[in-house]
């Protein structure tokens, strides 16, 4: 009788741990990304003072160095993506903003900080960006569409 209970149970179990343990390295993932957004951040901001055009392709790759060297081994999939008051290249990095909303809205306020309205001021900004897609280890890629989507990003103020 006992045999008979436990393979009825048994499958429903295993899917049940195997589910688990999934969703578990999803959330390890997921928090991986969060201490690389956070590390990163944090260099943005200790490292961002005095920042400039020129001096803007460096500094972004080295941002970007920062959040990937976390990220190493979490997934080949994720992307980490800088961006300089909302700018790729970085050409904007000598012009302060003024930001409002979500998602970010960048409002040229000139080159020094002025006013935005409402006791805040006008500054230079980083978004740091990490997204990617973590592979399921065991639950099949039919039940979840073959990948759990990893994405987060912080704007640090960096002036």
């Amino acid at each position: 009788m006992a045999a008979v209970e436990f393979a009825l149970v048994a499958p429903l179990f295993l899917l049940l741990i195997v589910g688990l343990v999934d969703l578990g390295i999803a959330y390890h993932a997921k928090l991986r990304v969060n201490a690389a957004i956070s590390a990163a951040s944090y260099y943005a901001f200790q490292k961002g003072q005095g920042l400039t055009a020129a001096t803007a392709p460096a500094y972004k790759t080295s941002v970007e160095g920062v959040a990937s060297s976390l990220l190493a081994g979490v997934s080949d999939d994720l992307s980490v993506e800088v961006l300089i008051n909302n700018d790729p290249t970085g050409a904007k990095a000598s012009t302060t903003f003024c930001v409002s909303g979500y998602p970010p809205v960048f409002t040229a306020a000139g080159t020094t900080s002025t006013s935005c309205g409402g006791n805040l001021m006008s500054g230079k900004f980083v978004r740091i960006a990490v997204s990617g897609h973590i592979k399921p280890i065991f639950v099949s890629a039919n039940l979840l569409g073959g990948y759990l989507v990893v994405a987060d990003f912080a704007l640090v103020r960096i002036e």
